[in-house]
């Protein structure tokens, strides 16, 4: 049996364009998410994550209104120190 070329060049082009929506590349915020979600799913502890992205607005909220303890933004305020007595010359 031989194929039609002009058939086959007709049927490819009507289908390329619905396969191109179906097959189109997640959007990057979207992958950062699921990236996210991997990670955090991997360690043994209660995660709240919030991302902005400050050019589209698009946001990434994981457990992001859930209470917890604020342990780790202690490391803020000290870090602030520490490079301020690293400018000093103090450190």
């Amino acid at each position: 049996m031989r194929l039609n070329p002009v058939k086959v060049v007709l049927v490819l082009l009507v289908a390329l364009p619905a396969l191109a929506q179906t097959a189109s590349a997640p959007k990057p915020i979207d992958l950062l998410k699921q990236k996210l979600v991997q990670i955090s799913s991997g360690v043994s502890a209660d995660w709240g994550i919030y991302v902005k992205s400050l050019d589209t607005g698009e946001e990434i909220a994981i457990n992001a209104d859930k209470v917890m303890d604020t342990m780790s933004t202690i490391k803020i305020p000290l870090m602030v120190d520490v490079y301020r007595q690293v400018d000093a010359g103090k450190i």
